[in-house]
């Protein structure tokens, strides 16, 4: 079935009941899938030498993920929800610096609470991730092109250092349900 034949928001739904309904660590077939994933904008290095095949697995915060496994034994993550917006090309400084931010706290979200199926932490609104984000890099003295995250950290680790500083002084977090953290509504505040 071609995925053109669908809205985004059937194939979204269908997706993430495949991914949700799927077996961890085992390898899936799936062209519909593959299908919405050539469109992630950094699919060629996604695929490097070849995909030997994909899989579902567990990830942060109770979620599952899609793994590309190459013809030559390495791995990747590849996020399904980038590659259905369609956005192929290379991600903008503000999308890497986004990216690099929030793994760089990673580490504090993960210790806040243990994990637990079907919730997520998030940052208790007013002071949002995105507020904490803008706040932080608001004069820009730290978003400078030489701080373009590499495996997505920042490769000045003064910088890494200071936001993941500021980032615990400042973030107030919470437990919420896994829709709730993701819906459109949520996500505004």
């Amino acid at each position: 079935m071609k995925t053109t034949s669908k809205t985004k928001v059937q194939l979204k739904a269908d997706i993430a009941e495949f991914v949700r309904n799927s077996p961890t660590n085992q390898p899936i077939k799936n062209s519909e899938l593959m299908e919405v994933l050539s469109g992630h904008y950094d699919w060629d290095s996604k695929v490097g030498c070849g995909i030997s095949h994909l899989e579902v697995r567990e990830a942060r915060y109770s979620t599952k993920c899609i793994w590309i496994v190459r013809v030559d034994g390495t791995e990747t993550d590849i996020s399904w929800h980038k590659a259905l917006k369609g956005i192929k090309g290379k991600m903008t400084l503000h999308q890497k610096m986004i990216k690099a931010a929030r793994d760089e706290v990673a580490d504090q979200i993960l210790s806040f609470a243990k994990p637990v199926k079907g919730l997520h932490i998030d940052h208790v609104a007013p002071i949002t991730f995105k507020f904490l984000f803008t706040e932080f890099f608001k004069d820009s003295i730290h978003a400078t092109e030489e701080h373009v995250p590499q495996f997505l950290r920042f490769v000045d680790r003064e910088v890494a250092k200071v936001w993941s500083k500021y980032h615990a002084e400042n973030c107030v977090l919470e437990q919420v349900t896994a829709r709730e953290n993701l819906s459109e509504r949520y996500v505004k505040q």
